[in-house]
């Protein structure tokens, strides 16, 4: 499962990972909700005006219908009064008139037309008062429609003037002859505008027409025909024998403040979905570069890198995965441990792009090789672990890792090159060979190691001698842990000479057991135990912390003297170990340069530039290293001049015969005039006789360490040897332990 894989698997982290994707979405989003609110804004608006004409325009029709019933009335008193006197005289008519239009502000003139003899009306009136009425023939139509229908009839408006007038008639009858009619001249513009169809309520003036007696519309005698539209609001107005229709166009074009207020709603919502759009890009840009780095986080912490195979650490939850199924199921799995056989030689001769791709190409081949169901993870530099579900027998999973490693042998081709190499396999099974995680892991490993002692290229099922094995360090773990906390072990120091002047310069912390049932226990018979189960991680916080107390020791007795201490390579995992080291040299007020961390070459030889890149570090802080056992592992000038050291040791084993093996004696002053050459002090160990010594001084070795100068000692021993000891004095005239405890 790669990083995309996982990624992708949610939908909605998908999405977001694009940012401009994210924005544009958030955008239009927003956009259509604020086109849907303009949109409801509007219509609403549209509403809200619509309403407030309605409401202006019931007051109109209600003011209008109210002055013209008024001025029915009117014209129903002068009807009743010119029937009662038909020949009334000028005066009187006046008289009556002038009485009756005191009461309206609108009603301009009233007159009174009699019938000739011969029962027709008259053409001109014979009484007027106040805006006399023109030829009664050009209202024909109008007076026909009063005498027919015997009811108030209202004609006009008819222009006259300057002014528009609207004309009242109502004609007079008694019994069944008509006497005549009386005429009343209203001021239409008059009447309009107290009716308030100019109010700055509304958005547009109202327009009026007359209705047909079948509802249709006739003439507009007031205003634009145009008000009458779809959109408009309209009201009838009754008359006395007749109706009016008023209108007032309420279209959005009709008002700009309106129309304003949703230019300036439309700009201010798309400024909203840009603001938006751009708060969506910057939380998806945020949100995916977390994401990102949450997801890359989580696959290197689960992933190898180089390989894409599973790390160690994921490989540790789907191996306990796997204990719990087939625990669950009673069944059985197979865990096979491969290492490749001399893959720092591949790097060396190659280079280490060439031994990359070389992991690459295995690891291809392995998942190639396997079924789905099993896990295949890349533990550390050349060593993979296959898991192999439900496997029943340990005789087909031998044959299958067979198979598998004729398969990874076969030649690869690296940079155009044809490139051998071999594997060893390490076969453990579950629950037979362990019921631990640690346990099964462990078992496989040692499978794999007794591979490659018996040769390399092969596969090695774990059995009872390495369960033994296996059980043997696992109960002396527990008393090594066991003996740091009862204090059962100590810290010996053996003195280094410089030969150039004979000092004591430099001495070496070596850790001693005294089991309390078994007694004293070599290093060489735990350390090594420690090293495979993890315990001198243990060991050697023990002993820095140790040193560090005994240092304060002979500082404080005068002594200025440096520490060396030694320092396996498991013991630089997990990275970042160094830093508790220097924190404790610190906690004591030590300078980092009198402390110098021995280390064996196997350090360079793993493939892993983690623990070189902390001795870097280390040695800019100001501790020193010197390489232990030199010559004895994979010594090669390439590692002196990448990786410098401050001394170089040279094995025991070589001083031992440097007197009587010629190749002994060459190798040793070929290592001193190389460590010369490269500026890295040497250090002879196992110097045990006067005769060795002087060798070592022709070769111009700088130091010396052997039980010829002492043996290792106790802290107090040791600050007694110091005390005593004089430049020169060495061999028989040194001073013994014996003596310093007869004088306790």
């Amino acid at each position: 499962m790669t990083e995309e894989t996982a990624t992708n698997s949610n939908p909605f982290r998908a999405f977001i990972r694009h940012p401009l994707l994210s924005a544009a979405a958030v955008f239009i989003l927003s956009l259509s909700l604020c086109t849907i609110f303009l949109f409801y804004e509007a219509n609403r608006l549209q509403s809200l005006r619509q309403y407030n004409a309605l409401t202006e325009m019931l007051a109109i029709k209600a003011r209008l219908e109210g002055m013209m019933t008024s001025h029915s009335m009117m014209m129903s008193g002068l009807h009743t009064n010119v029937m009662l006197e038909p020949g009334m005289d000028a005066e009187k008519f006046e008289m009556l008139a002038k009485g009756m239009m005191a009461h309206s502000t609108h009603m301009k003139g009233l007159s009174w037309i009699p019938t000739s003899p011969d029962g027709h009306l008259n053409r001109q009136a014979e009484r007027v008062y106040g805006h006399p009425m023109r030829d009664l023939g050009a209202f024909e139509s109008a007076v026909s429609r009063a005498v027919d229908s015997r009811q108030l009839v209202i004609a006009g408006p008819d222009q006259d003037g300057d002014k528009r007038c609207l004309y009242m008639l109502l004609p007079v009858y008694y019994q069944e002859a008509l006497l005549g009619i009386v005429i009343g001249v209203v001021d239409h513009s008059a009447m309009l505008s107290r009716a308030g169809v100019d109010s700055p309520n509304l958005p547009e003036q109202v327009a009026l027409r007359w209705l047909a007696d079948d509802g249709s519309p006739a003439l507009v005698f007031y205003g634009e025909a145009d008000a009458f539209s779809i959109s408009s609001v309209q009201l009838n107005i009754d008359l006395p024998n007749g109706r009016w229709q008023a209108a007032v166009d309420v279209d959005d074009s009709g008002w700009a403040a309106a129309g304003f207020r949703l230019a300036m709603a439309a700009a201010l919502g798309l400024m909203v979905s840009v603001l938006f759009a751009l708060a969506a890009y910057i939380v998806a840009s945020s949100y995916a570069r977390r994401e990102q780095a949450v997801q890359s986080a989580n696959y290197r912490a689960n992933y190898d890198a180089l390989t894409g195979l599973i790390n160690r650490n994921f490989f540790s939850n789907q191996l306990q995965q796997a204990i719990n199924s087939h625990n669950r199921l009673q069944r059985k799995f197979s865990l096979m441990f491969i290492d490749l056989d001399f893959f720092k030689q591949v790097n060396d001769t190659w280079g280490h792009r060439a031994g990359d791709e070389l992991l690459q190409e295995l690891a291809s081949r392995l998942m190639g090789f396997v079924r789905k169901s099993d896990v295949v993870a890349r533990l550390a530099g050349d060593e993979f672990v296959v898991l192999m579900q439900n496997s029943e027998s340990a005789t087909q999973v031998d044959l299958l890792a067979n198979r598998i490693l004729a398969y990874l042998n076969q030649p690869y081709d690296i940079a155009g090159q044809k490139l051998s190499i071999s594997c060893s396999i390490g076969i453990a099974m579950f629950p037979d060979d362990g019921q631990t995680a640690e346990a099964i892991l462990s078992h496989s490993d040692t499978a794999m190691y007794a591979a490659k002692k018996a040769g390399r290229n092969r596969v090695t099922l774990f059995n009872d001698d390495m369960r033994d094995e296996a059980q043997h360090q696992l109960l002396m773990h527990n008393e090594i842990l066991n003996g740091l906390e009862q204090g059962e072990f100590d810290v010996y120091y053996q003195p280094i000479m410089h030969m150039n002047n004979g000092h004591i310069e430099k001495c070496e912390a070596l850790i001693r057991w005294r089991h309390p049932e078994n007694g004293f226990i070599p290093p060489n018979e735990f350390i090594g135990v420690a090293e495979n189960t993890g315990a001198i991680r243990s060991i050697g916080r023990w002993v820095l912390e140790r040193v560090c107390q005994d240092f304060k020791r002979w500082t404080n007795a005068g002594f200025d003297l440096s520490v060396s201490i030694n320092r396996s390579v498991s013991e630089f995992y997990p990275s970042g170990s160094h830093r508790e080291w220097e924190e404790l040299v610190s906690s004591y007020g030590i300078d980092p340069s009198n402390i110098i961390f021995e280390i064996t070459e196997s350090l360079f030889m793993d493939g892993n530039e983690s623990p070189v890149d902390e001795l870097k570090q280390m040695r800019s802080n100001g501790f020193r290293f010197a390489i232990d056992d030199f010559g004895t592992g994979y010594s090669a000038i390439n590692y002196l001049r990448n990786y410098p050291v401050d001394f170089i040791k040279i094995d025991r084993s070589f001083v031992m015969d440097i007197l009587d093996n010629a190749q002994d004696r060459t190798l040793v002053e070929v290592i001193i005039k190389m460590g010369k050459a490269l500026g890295i002090g040497v250090i002879a160990e196992g110097v045990e006789n006067i005769e060795q010594l002087q060798a070592l001084k022709v070769f111009d070795c700088d130091c010396i360490q052997g039980y010829y100068l002492a043996k290792p000692m106790p802290v107090e021993e040791f600050i007694y040897f110091c005390d005593a000891y004089r430049p020169g004095e060495i061999g028989p005239t040194v001073p013994h332990v014996e003596s310093y405890l007869e004088q306790q």
